[in-house]
């Protein structure tokens, strides 16, 4: 984590994920997948690890299975071994960033047409924009509650794709 905004992130994440599991589990109305239905597999793509076991804990206490990646050549390294039906990237990196993983998963015959969400702290009028340009389908700045995350996979479970407009 890069200072303080990081590591307020990650408090205020952990905070609201083991106080809304228990809330959202025990909801009836809530958006866990059922157990007759094939799970959805994520990827996370995350260079920090507190992040990166966060984002995991709670995908699979959701039900879901999945896959993770401290960087772009560990995920295009574990896409063969199980494709993803949603991807999950931070933008920044040690050698490259999350743009160019998303070329690459684009031009894999396996992941162009997975859902890709790009996931990271940084935010200006222009960086929504340039990511969608860039390939990737849906943009959350950090922090993300998990109301939010789950919104997102909720449709794409149902198998319906959401178009950007409506997440």
């Amino acid at each position: 984590m890069n200072g303080i905004l990081d590591s307020w992130w990650l408090m205020h994440a952990v905070e609201h994920i083991m106080s809304s599991v228990l809330v959202h589990t025990l909801h009836p109305a809530h958006m866990q997948i059922s157990s007759t239905a094939e799970p959805l597999h994520l990827l996370i793509v995350e260079r920090d690890d507190d992040v990166r076991n966060v984002l995991e804990a709670l995908f699979v206490s959701q039900g879901y299975t999945v896959s993770c990646a401290r960087d772009p050549a560990q995920a295009l390294e574990l896409v063969p071994l199980k494709v993803p039906d949603v991807i999950f990237s931070s933008l920044v990196f040690v050698n490259t960033h999350g743009f160019e993983l998303c070329r690459q998963l684009r031009a894999l015959p396996e992941t162009s047409d997975k859902f890709i969400v790009a996931l990271t702290g940084y935010s200006d009028d222009n960086l929504e924009k340039a990511i969608l340009d860039g390939g990737f389908d849906k943009y959350l700045p950090k922090p993300v509650s998990l109301e939010v995350l789950l919104s997102i996979l909720k449709p794409l479970h149902d198998g319906r794709f959401a178009p950007q407009s409506d997440l």
